[in-house]
């Protein structure tokens, strides 16, 4: 294993490991120093390869706890409490397609 040509040393933070046919470069811990082109090659008696990749490093997204005392600082503007559709008719003015009439109902029976 190589970084921009020069060769990994292994450290706590930096290891490789043999399993199987398998050839892993494990970083543990990143900093920018870790960043760019790593090579890995492996030969034997069929031949040798090659293979390169690039490692890009981003800094850390802010934690949602600090987001949301972000938001908590902010102003707010007071919500109008959801009210479901139903109820909604419930509230609004009536309108009568008939005019109003007495009618006697017997307890229990449709009106």
């Amino acid at each position: 294993w190589s970084h921009f040509d020069q060769p990994l040393i292994e450290s706590e933070d930096v290891r490789v490991l043999q399993e199987g046919g398998r050839h892993s470069l494990i970083i543990s811990h990143v900093t920018s120093d870790d960043e760019g082109f790593y090579t890995v090659r492996a030969c034997n008696s069929h031949g040798e390869a090659e293979n390169s990749a690039e490692l890009y490093i981003q800094e850390p997204r802010p934690a949602i706890s600090s987001q949301m005392a972000k938001l908590e600082k902010m102003p707010s503007i007071p919500e109008e409490p959801e009210v479901p559709e139903n109820e909604v008719e419930r509230f609004s003015m009536p309108d009568f397609i008939k005019p109003l009439y007495d009618l006697d109902v017997i307890e229990g029976k449709e009106a």
